[in-house]
C-alpha cells in the first residue's frame, strides 16, 4: 500500500574549491544520465536502508520497506529546475542542487560518487571527473593537469524538508 502523505526535499551541497570556478553533476543538475545516489528512510517504522538506490530525473523510483514486519511501500521522483551548479562565489555555502517528492520514504546520506564536473578558473572547458585527469583522495578531488592544479574537498550534503502535503487517494 502507498503511503498518503509526500514530502518535498531540497538537496543541497556544500564543497570547497581551489582552482575551480564550477562544480556540478556532469551535464548539469537536471542531466537526464546523472544518478542521484543515497539511503532511504522508512517513514513508518524509521528503518534506515542498508544499501543506497539510484535515481534519474524521468524515474518513479519504487522503494520497500526492507524490515519484515512493516513491509511499507512508496516511491521517489526528482522535480527538475530547482537547482543549480556550485560557484566559487558559494564556497563552503549550501546551494539548492535537486528536489526530491518522496511517498512513504525519506532521503537520506547523499553519495557524490564520481560523475560530477568542474570548470577551471581562466578557463572555458568543463574536465569531468570521470576522466583519467582527476584523483580521488581522502575524500577530495584534485587535478594536475598540463600546469593547471585544482582541487574540490569537504564535500558535504543535507537534504533539507521544505514542504508536506497530503496526497488524494
Amino acid at each position: 500500500m502507498e503511503h498518503p502523505t509526500s514530502k518535498l526535499f531540497s538537496l543541497k551541497i556544500r564543497v570547497t574549491m581551489f582552482g575551480v570556478s564550477k562544480f556540478q553533476p556532469r551535464g548539469g543538475a537536471d542531466s537526464r544520465t546523472f544518478e542521484y545516489k543515497f539511503k532511504i528512510r522508512c517513514n513508518s517504522c524509521n528503518t534506515v536502508s542498508e544499501d543506497t538506490i539510484a535515481v534519474s530525473l524521468g524515474e518513479k523510483k519504487v522503494c520497500k520497506c526492507k524490515n519484515r514486519t512493516c513491509c511499507a511501500q512508496g516511491n521517489i521522483t526528482l522535480e527538475p529546475g530547482h537547482g543549480r551548479e556550485v560557484s566559487e562565489n558559494d564556497n563552503m555555502k549550501f546551494v539548492p542542487l535537486m528536489r526530491f517528492r518522496c511517498m512513504g520514504f525519506y532521503p537520506q546520506e547523499f553519495e557524490f560518487g564520481d560523475d560530477w564536473a568542474a570548470t577551471l578558473k581562466d578557463r572555458e572547458d568543463e574536465m569531468n571527473f570521470q576522466e583519467n585527469l582527476w584523483h580521488f583522495e581522502n575524500g577530495s578531488v584534485l587535478l594536475k593537469h598540463n600546469g593547471d592544479a585544482a582541487s574540490v574537498y569537504n564535500l558535504d550534503s543535507v537534504f533539507e524538508c521544505i514542504e508536506k502535503r497530503i496526497s488524494m487517494i
